[in-house]
């Protein structure tokens, strides 16, 4: 049984020779947002067709760890294991040379300087690519045909599941890109957070509503920038926000919920993300536009440092009740009182 990891996000192993043709293997590890190495050790197992190779366990006290070895590895097998928790990786048998690799280098002379766009910004320079190229290329043991078909098949097949799971892509599919964000809101446990800076009324019945679970609590985080905004009948989006919540309160169950606004001339999150408690979407459109044009929903993959700064940013914000008292709206309005 190997427990979940929450130490690190990936492991990278790579074969390297030193100019004495001494041969390496060289491990890279990212550790996860606020985790240590601390207590990890790297198990290598090497197999050859004569049987086993090299076994050694080295501390992962870097984040680069170099390995040598007495010749070029076969087989290799790498885990990773913890003193608390046990093995967190076990990444199974690889072949080393399998596909071989090249490398190449490109010589120049020429430089081109590039000027500052803005005073504000620092230009910068680029060494142009020359015609004098060295290049060096190390060839594999080439696979069988058969294992190369069923290897990129099956590549294929972990990178469609992937995609249907953590990607989606719409254009000109506005009815079929609201639908996909309703499909994910329905499924909400515990809590929904809604970024969008430009979050109005006729979003709380395009999302919010969407919840099958009437006690999941509902965050919006909107922004100033867009509540401003004057309507055509001389109200704001401020108002018209305010008042469809009042509207969904009229009928109940509705789910708990609390909206704040950034403020500011400009919202301090550009990018639109949706909370579902345990996975973290970013949008490339707000919701009142998606799916009209190109847009991309993706799952973000080290979600903990942008859920870190939204939370900030959540907890600097007034409530949408505050917002409105402290912004007086050209005619009366009632407020929601959602976040009392």
């Amino acid at each position: 049984m190997i427990a979940p990891n929450p130490v690190f996000r990936s492991l990278r192993l790579h074969h390297e020779r030193d100019e004495q043709g001494q041969s390496s293997l060289v491990a890279v590890i990212t550790p996860r947002s606020g985790q240590t190495l601390a207590g990890l050790h790297l198990i290598i197992e090497e197999e050859r067709t004569s049987g086993l190779g090299v076994f050694t366990s080295v501390p992962l006290n870097d984040a680069v760890t170099r390995i040598p070895l007495p010749t070029a590895p076969g087989s290799i097998r790498e885990r990773v294991a913890d003193p608390v928790r046990g093995v967190l990786w076990d990444a199974g048998l690889f072949a080393v040379y399998e596909l071989g690799f090249s490398l190449s280098a490109n010589l120049s002379s020429t430089v081109r300087t590039v000027a500052a766009a803005r005073p504000d910004e620092e230009g910068y320079s680029v060494a142009l690519v020359g015609d004098l190229r060295n290049e060096t290329r190390v060839e594999g043991r080439a696979p069988l045909p058969a294992a190369t078909v069923l290897h990129q098949a099956s590549v294929d097949r972990a990178r469609r599941q992937y995609g249907a799971e953590r990607q989606r892509w719409f254009r000109n599919q506005s009815a079929d890109g609201i639908s996909a964000l309703r499909e994910l809101i329905g499924k909400v446990e515990n809590e929904l957070l809604v970024c969008d800076p430009y979050f109005g009324g006729d979003d709380v019945q395009r999302l919010v509503l969407a919840i099958a679970k009437p006690d999941a609590r509902v965050r919006i985080l909107a922004s100033a920038m867009h509540l401003h905004r004057e309507r055509d009948n001389g109200t704001t989006e401020g108002q018209y926000l305010d008042e469809r919540l009042v509207e969904a309160m009229r009928a109940p169950p509705m789910n708990p919920t609390e909206v704040r606004v950034m403020t500011g001339a400009k919202a301090a999150i550009h990018d639109r993300f949706l909370w579902l408690g345990d996975r973290l979407w970013m949008l490339g459109s707000s919701v009142n536009r998606f799916g009209g044009r190109g847009t991309l929903m993706v799952v973000v993959p080290d979600h903990e440092p942008v859920m870190q700064d939204l939370e900030r940013v959540w907890m600097e914000s007034p409530t949408l009740a505050q917002w409105l008292a402290d912004h007086p709206p050209k005619r009366p309005v009632i407020i929601a009182g959602l976040d009392k």
